[in-house]
């Protein structure tokens, strides 16, 4: 206990250093977003209701909800306590990587490396900057599962530890689903890890097994899109010129972008993706099969019980998910964010801290080990507070972003929504345009597309937009309100009114929407 406080206590001093700038600056238009959405849905008595499915969201994930509205209900808009909340979770999630390699290594040096190197790397940045949605507390659930269930192994009487591995296991797809993974992680501990034999492996995973089939079935009954096979079939098309192949090596070029930033970490955004290929790559394909090649070769006579096997399939294994979270909105292509990650990035961390312990063990000077250790620590860290500076301040963040991937569909929209609000309306549409990608954000650029020809008096225009984004999201309040105000400056007072009914419907609460129907109904009364 009192080395886990330890390791927490410099863990905290290394984190604050690291990411002091992200504590002031201004929230992302999607932390607003967000955090709105989850203060309205959640209210501070109704907590409860947070457990409840709902028809219009597209994730299951009440954990979130609660934490974002509790946060917002008592900090605001106040970046400070938020950064530092998320600060406070990454060193305690640093705990538990150092606790869970020392078990697996059997060396608290690996550990503490790998915690440190977990902490200071800008990989692992974006659940500490990004406030809306937290994320960290997945992998802290994911890693608390897998500690208990690796101090289970060991001590096979204790029962109390197997119950809290499948209660951390449920706790974890509550915040976020990508940790249905860890039944396979259970598997390989027990079965290549440990040398048990396969029907004891397997014996071990029933349990993790039922937890995940019972949520699958939850989600497929009760939660919207859970997974857009509809539209990945419609995505793989000729029209599209994409193909199961094509869609394998956009797959497996986005993993290699997001290893490659491991190792380098420039160019780190919110959202990692390549263009979608259009054809299939051969070398690219072959890949995968070429790196499976060359771990059998170099571990064909040790393969069983090797620690540097099992931390290399941790940090495979993340990947299982990639394709099915990937097309939660499949007509947005394929991307990688690299907090789906968190949990497996330790894995990386892990053989990363081991083959420099490693390294110490060798001829190599003590002092030559030791500096070389600071410069690695050192050159994360700079990285990692560049990062956080440029995520200061919304604008130059989505800058960096553009200039890093210009077709993103998210930062032209958001940036559009800047220059939109100062009253650039030309600059704004113009990104507006370019963040039409067919994907589900279309509905909100069609209908900003429209506030702007509203604002500018082409009415007929605006109603062409409204109509585009209502074909996108019917149901939209906001939609039909705007629509049915351009209606009523061409003069078409009815069709204004009917619009403004069904706005109602879908928004009874909308005072807005209540005072455009009377002013409205006033002139119709004046005209009669």
């Amino acid at each position: 206990m009192r080395i886990s406080l330890a390791i927490f206590i410099i863990l905290i001093g290394i984190s604050l250093l690291t990411y002091r700038n992200g504590l002031r600056g201004e929230f992302m238009h999607e932390d607003t977003a967000y955090l709105l959405s989850s203060s309205f849905r959640v209210p501070a008595g109704a907590m409860k209701d947070a457990l409840l499915p709902r028809a219009d969201d597209n994730f299951y994930r009440p954990l979130t909800r609660i934490y974002d509205s509790w946060t917002y209900q008592r900090f605001g808009e106040n970046m400070l306590p938020h950064r530092l909340i998320n600060i406070i979770c990454l060193a305690l999630t640093g705990v538990l990587v150092f606790l869970l390699v020392k078990n697996i290594t059997s060396h608290t040096g690996t550990g503490l490396l790998a915690s440190i190197l977990f902490c200071v790397h800008p990989i692992n940045s974006t659940p500490v900057l990004y406030v809306a949605m937290p994320v960290m507390p997945y992998a802290t659930f994911f890693l608390l599962s897998l500690l208990c269930y690796t101090d289970f192994f060991e001590r096979r009487q204790r029962w109390d530890l197997l119950i809290l591995s499948g209660l951390f296991f449920a706790l974890s797809f509550l915040v976020h689903e990508i940790t249905l993974c860890l039944p396979v992680y259970v598997f390989l501990y027990a079965w290549q890890l440990r040398g048990s034999g396969w029907r004891t492996a397997v014996l071990h995973t029933f349990p993790y097994l039922l937890i995940a089939l019972a949520y699958l079935i939850f989600r497929l009954t009760f939660v919207s899109n859970t997974m857009d096979v509809i539209g990945l079939t419609g995505y793989i098309t000729e029209e599209n010129g994409v193909t199961v192949g094509s869609l394998l090596c956009t797959i497996i070029r986005n993993i290699a972008l997001y290893t490659g930033k491991l190792f380098w970490p420039e160019g780190i955004l919110w959202n990692l993706r390549v263009a979608d290929q259009t054809h299939i790559s051969l070398p690219w394909l072959l890949s995968p099969l070429a790196a499976a090649g060359a771990l059998i070769w170099i571990f064909r006579r040790s393969w069983r019980k090797s620690i540097d096997l099992f931390l290399i399939l941790w940090f495979v294994c993340g990947f299982i998910m990639l394709a099915a979270t990937s097309f939660v909105h499949p007509s947005s292509g394929i991307g990688i964010e690299p907090h789906w990650f968190i949990a497996s990035s330790v894995g990386f961390f892990g053989l990363t801290a081991r083959l420099m312990i490693r390294l110490r063990e060798t001829r190599l000077s003590d002092r030559i080990w030791k500096a070389g250790l600071g410069c690695v620590v050192l050159f994360l860290g700079y990285f990692t507070n560049t990062y956080t500076l440029r995520w200061q301040y919304e604008r130059p963040y989505l800058q960096y972003w553009l200039a890093h991937d210009p077709s993103a569909d998210l930062p032209n929209f958001w940036l559009a929504l800047i220059y939109h609000k100062e009253g650039n309306h030309q600059l704004a549409a113009t990104l507006y345009c370019r963040a039409l990608t067919g994907g589900y954000i279309d509905w909100e650029v069609y209908y900003n597309l429209g506030n702007i020809y509203h604002q500018n008096g082409f009415y007929d225009k605006a109603i062409g937009y409204y109509n585009q984004a209502h074909r996108w999201n019917p149901d939209s309040s906001a939609v039909h309100h705007n629509a049915a105000m351009s209606y009523f400056a061409l003069g078409n007072a009815r069709r204004a009114e009917e619009l403004l009914l069904r706005a109602q419907k879908f928004d009874p609460e909308s005072t807005t929407v209540r005072d455009s129907l009377e002013k409205v109904r006033r002139y119709l009364e004046s005209h009669e």
